[in-house]
């Protein structure tokens, strides 16, 4: 059990009269947060709040209870508030207590509360008591919101956000492994047409199921930030690599690829109308060949596991050599795939970081920075 965030009344009063520049006093003291993992669910988070109420707020009044994580509030997957409500049922206001376990997951982070006290869902007396006290209960203030920064509380241990860490690896890798499938599936079919194997009908109803399983993917990709929010939220640059990825080979098969075989025949460009797909996104605002997407495959492969990044030998930079795509982690699968594209087109690769070219008189020259990573995003 992880407990944090224990105040006191006089601790209280350490927001330095904060409730004078926003016009009103708080209402709820939260003393303790306790979190554990919930009997019954390994993605479930129990709570344990210990709080005090002033004694101004009457009895049968109604607090809502709000998470935040990273300064914004926890969502659920239709992006509403992830909050909790207490009635007060008794005239004690000390030492109260709130058991709540959170219906959506709470990864490993750290967390505070807001409380708020929205006029608008107390009962008639709650009102009508509340509203006789305007001077302690600033009306223009309603619902009197309260962020309580000092009770911040962690959830998880060490081994749980190494589980996380795992797991968003697991899907990304998974997600990765597709996309290459579908490259090199699409790639060879309309290689095979080229060769004059294949109809242009044929090609069109080999697109069009591919463009439905591609969409998949893609959807999956899009509802991970609401169905997987705080993995999410640590994996920004992976998520979009990915994603990038899955537009890249979508874009190099219904256009590149594509015009190239309508080329080849002699067909003009719309001469093969493919089928609107829900979820199919090919608009990637740069050029999309075999060439760019090893690129973004050799980058997501040290995302996802980047002790395999190769260090850097101070011979070979000495040399002006750089080190294979086999050593950056260049998966053989895509290499397969890659046709030999425009030369004109193919932009060179990033230079990994701490590789200079050697400079004729033998010294080191400095190290060219890496280019970013092309994104639509």
């Amino acid at each position: 059990m992880c407990t944090v965030g224990i105040v006191s009344v006089v601790a209280l009063a350490a927001f330095g009269g904060l409730e004078k520049e926003i016009g009103f006093e708080p209402m709820v003291e939260v003393v303790r947060v306790q979190s554990a993992r919930a009997a019954g669910g390994a993605k479930r988070t129990a709570l344990e709040i210990t709080f005090n109420l002033v004694p101004d707020l009457p009895k049968g009044v109604r607090v809502v209870f709000e998470l935040q994580r990273g300064g914004l509030s926890v969502h659920d997957e239709n992006g509403a508030n992830v909050t909790q409500v207490f009635t007060l049922d008794s005239e004690v206001r000390n030492n109260l207590k709130l058991a709540w376990t959170p219906k959506v997951r709470l990864t490993c982070d750290k967390y505070i509360l807001t409380t708020k006290i929205p006029l608008r869902e107390q009962t008639p007396e709650v009102r009508m008591a509340i509203e006789g006290k305007s001077k302690r209960f600033p009306l223009e203030f309603d619902p009197w919101p309260w962020h309580h920064p000092k009770q911040e509380f962690l959830v998880g241990t060490p081994q749980d956000e190494l589980a996380e860490a795992a797991e968003a690896r697991e899907y990304f890798g998974a997600q990765k492994d597709k996309l290459i499938e579908l490259n090199n599936e699409a790639v060879d079919e309309v290689e095979k047409a080229k060769s004059g194997k294949g109809e242009p009908e044929a090609l069109k109803k080999f697109l069009s199921g591919w463009m439905g399983r591609m969409a998949a993917v893609q959807k999956s990709l899009s509802e991970y930030p609401d169905k997987e929010p705080g993995l999410y939220s640590k994996n920004l640059k992976l998520h979009r690599e990915v994603q990038d990825l899955g537009r890249m080979v979508a874009k190099r098969v219904v256009r590149t690829e594509l015009t190239g075989f309508l080329k080849s025949k002699g067909l003009v460009a719309n001469a093969l109308r493919l089928p609107a797909v829900e979820g199919f996104d090919a608009t990637f605002q740069y050029a999309a060949d075999g060439f760019r997407i090893r690129q973004r495959v050799d980058t997501i492969l040290l995302l996802l596991s980047p002790q395999d990044a190769p260090a850097a030998d101070p011979e070979a930079a000495a040399d002006g050599k750089e080190g294979s795509q086999k050593d950056a982690g260049a998966d053989p699968e895509v290499e397969k795939a890659d046709p030999a594209g425009d030369p004109a087109d193919a932009e060179p690769k990033a230079r990994p970081a701490g590789k200079g070219q050697g400079a004729k008189d033998g010294k080191k020259s400095p190290a060219k920075k890496a280019a970013p990573s092309r994104s639509s995003t």
